[in-house]
């Protein structure tokens, strides 16, 4: 596993997540500069000529703008193309405007390079001092819809693996249409990640809009799955039986089936189904209705109507991510420069009357459509689940992110009411400033019992272990709880509208807000 796979498992501030994208860029900036130059930080550069001169960039004149709706144009010739041999210079274009825009105060600016006939318009938010717009030429999103429209017409659906399914738990699911009620796993015994884990029967499930999403078969399983592969089977035992896989990522690989995903990975293997119900007329009625009235709101809203299964949905007042792994569909409303359908290697609808992946190119691309069909999207999330099981279940890398990416559970410590710890669970939950600790989970040390977390209580107070199972805590202005991580029973030791901050534990008293109770 990467570093860099390693740290995107945390998420980051939104104000530092914009301070490192400033380093990236800047970094960019010195790539293939000769390395005898002497190291230059574009910070120090104080004026619109030597930042310019910096990028390569000639012939450089600053006049007051002949647009009313901008404040300068700036003449020059660039030090690149906008495609050097097919790619694009984006990064090198990006990093101009990002450090160009705080020199002209945050106004709106338009760069023109006569000898490329190019007109590079920057709209600012001078409240924000952000960039709102770029446009290049007059398009919006200029370099995503270019890759896109070089994608459309180069369509390979990625191959198939022939293979036949023995797992009797999939059969039934592919007989009645994977409803997840069809049929009786076990005995269910917690609930984890948004799975639910039969932990004896070796089976973990996540259901989505009343079907399967994904099954993970467990060291526990014992039947055969595919073939004559078990979750005990080798990487070559799998290969010599399917064939070289069609996707590998660091330890995990898998295989596209007619009926389903299989992945195999660290005596696991994940299941997806094949998505084949697109509801294509419903679905394509709210596309052109969208492609309308340019209302990204209702068509969302319409949209998880129809297509219920979607496995992200995250939106606020101003932006909206919403999405479908199975379909291979992701709607984005100013969360990237990408606004609007973002369409994968595995979507098998329509995009438009008759059009499909297959038979689309530059000239019936829609608007507001681009293409990542060099990518599965069901692969991209198994990707985001196998890294997950990494940090989870294994030392190493659960020290690993201790050290580096778990930096607030640090900030969570002040919660904690005693230096208490388990030998048999590992605790992982989210610090929250102002907030305190949300989605506690407890993970098997040594995966001998399910894995759990907190169902009844998103965000606690105050918490401690008492022993290698119970765990004490607090919710403010709910009471004092104590869960049992083996048994997974929660018991109430006391309940109320205090703020029931947990000082400590001597013997059998509970000391807290200056009070006691005995357990």
């Amino acid at each position: 596993m990467s570093k860099k796979t390693k740290k995107n498992l945390r998420k980051i501030l939104v104000i530092l997540g914009a301070i490192i994208f400033l380093i990236l860029l800047i970094r960019i900036a010195f790539t293939n500069k000769d390395e005898t130059t002497d190291a230059l930080f574009i910070t120090d550069l104080s004026s619109i000529e030597e930042l310019l001169y910096y990028y390569e960039c000639k012939n450089i004149q600053i006049m007051d703008s002949e647009e009313e709706q901008f404040k300068k144009d700036i003449y020059l010739t660039f030090g690149k193309d906008l495609w050097t041999d097919g790619k694009s210079n984006q990064e090198y274009y990006n990093s101009i405007v990002l450090n160009l825009t705080g020199l002209l105060n945050h106004q709106n600016y338009r760069l023109i390079d006569i000898s490329r006939e190019l007109i590079i318009g920057v709209i600012v938010n001078p409240e924000t001092k952000t960039i709102d717009e770029v446009y290049i030429n007059g398009e919006l999103n200029y370099f995503e819809k270019q890759e896109t429209k070089e994608k459309a017409g180069n369509f390979e659906k990625i191959s198939e693996t022939k293979f036949t399914i023995h797992s009797n738990e999939i059969n039934k699911f592919i007989e009645n249409d994977w409803r997840a009620a069809s049929f009786e796993l076990g005995t269910l015994e917690s609930r984890f990640d948004d799975y639910d884990i039969y932990f004896d029967e070796g089976i973990e499930i996540k259901t989505l809009g009343g079907k399967v999403y994904n099954i993970v078969f467990t060291k526990n399983y014992k039947s055969t799955i595919v073939e004559d592969i078990t979750v005990n089977s080798t990487k070559q035992e799998v290969i010599e039986s399917l064939g070289e896989p069609v996707f590998v990522y660091e330890d995990m690989f898998g295989y596209k089936g007619e009926e389903c995903y299989v992945f195999f990975a660290n005596n696991q293997v994940s299941i997806y189904r094949r998505e084949k119900d697109y509801n294509n007329d419903e679905f394509l009625e709210l596309w052109l209705k969208f492609q309308e009235n340019k209302d990204a709101k209702n068509f969302v809203k319409d949209l998880t109507e129809i297509w219920q299964d979607y496995n992200l949905y995250k939106y606020d007042s101003e932006h909206i991510e919403l999405e479908y792994a199975l379909k291979g569909v992701r709607v984005e409303f100013n969360v990237s420069p990408e606004n609007g359908l973002n369409i994968y290697n595995n979507f098998e609808g329509y995009l438009g009357k008759n059009i499909t992946l297959e038979s689309l190119n530059k000239e019936n691309l829609p608007e507001q459509v681009y293409l990542h069909t060099n990518e599965d999207l069901v692969y991209l999330n198994e990707i985001e689940r196998f890294t997950k099981q990494m940090t989870y279940n294994i030392e190493e890398y659960a020290q690993m992110a201790d050290e580096n990416d778990y930096k607030e559970e640090n900030a969570g410590e002040s919660y904690k009411f005693t230096e208490n710890t388990s030998n048999k669970f590992r605790l992982v939950y989210e610090y929250v400033e102002g907030e305190g600790i949300r989605n506690v989970k407890f993970v098997s040390i040594d995966q001998t019992e399910p894995n759990s977390e907190l169902i009844r209580h998103i965000s606690i107070n105050t918490y401690g272990w008492l022993d290698d199972e119970r765990f004490l805590y607090s919710v403010k202005g709910e009471g004092i709880f104590c869960y049992n991580a083996s048994t997974r029973k929660l018991k109430t030791i006391i309940t109320g509208k205090q703020e029931y901050k947990i000082e400590k534990i001597d013997g059998n008293k509970i000391f807290y807000d200056d009070t006691s109770i005995e357990i």
